[in-house]
């Protein structure tokens, strides 16, 4: 074997998706802490791929860039993106990095 084989391709949607959960694990871990941080504004800065795919899909996707990747997509782009997110809870308010946010323990 001469290498590994490059990792597919990471959705912006999906990239998003795993960043909730982890910001989920870390306040079900801050649960038992007394020290807790509040969730403020989450900002990615990141390189994406802008594709336009040939098989018959006429939609434009966004990949998160890697070093050396490379597609079946008739046309690629890569651009630079800020993307600013303020997380809230189902109850509209922002999240705290600990469980239910219980004060003193």
């Amino acid at each position: 074997m001469d290498g590994m084989a490059d990792p597919a391709p990471v959705g912006l949607a999906e990239m998003i998706r795993e960043l909730r959960a982890e910001l989920m694990n870390a306040q079900e871990e801050g649960g038992n802490t007394s020290l807790r941080f509040e969730v403020g504004e989450v900002e990615l800065e990141l390189e994406v791929e802008v594709a336009r795919g040939v098989e018959g899909s006429a939609g434009v996707k966004f990949w998160v860039a890697s070093a050396g990747s490379a597609g079946s997509v008739s046309s690629t782009r890569t651009q630079r993106m800020r993307i600013l997110l303020q997380p809230v809870n189902a109850h509209g308010e922002r999240p705290r990095i600990s469980r239910q946010g219980r004060p003193g323990g």
